[in-house]
């Protein structure tokens, strides 16, 4: 069976040095390989900070304001393969967020 994506990632917005975990459930037999694409370029497997879960799932250990940008998962067959939808994941410092609503502004 040809993979289909169940549960494909949803966009999200997380403090810097949080954890995130963006979901990608999949179907398919022989069972899918899953992969992951930030920014359309396929994410590094030795990343020291990101790993891709036995279900799929993609988690983000000590979140970065450099891992904010667009994700996809990728699940892989011998008979095809499919793309999610791409999502955001956005990075907020809650420094300069609270700075900001207080009307504090670096130059």
């Amino acid at each position: 069976m040809k993979p289909t994506i169940t549960r494909p990632p949803t966009d999200v917005r997380v403090l810097l040095g949080s954890k995130v975990v963006l979901p990608c459930r999949t179907m398919g037999n022989p069972k899918p390989a899953i992969s992951w694409i930030k920014d359309e370029s396929a994410l590094k497997k030795d990343h020291p900070r990101t790993s891709v879960l036995e279900s799929g799932n993609l988690r983000i250990r000590s979140v970065q304001i450099e891992d904010a940008g667009q994700y996809r998962c990728l699940a892989r067959n011998s008979l095809g393969l499919e793309y999610s939808r791409s999502v955001t994941l956005e990075v907020q410092d809650f420094n300069m967020t609270n700075a900001t609503e207080r009307g504090i502004v670096a130059n």
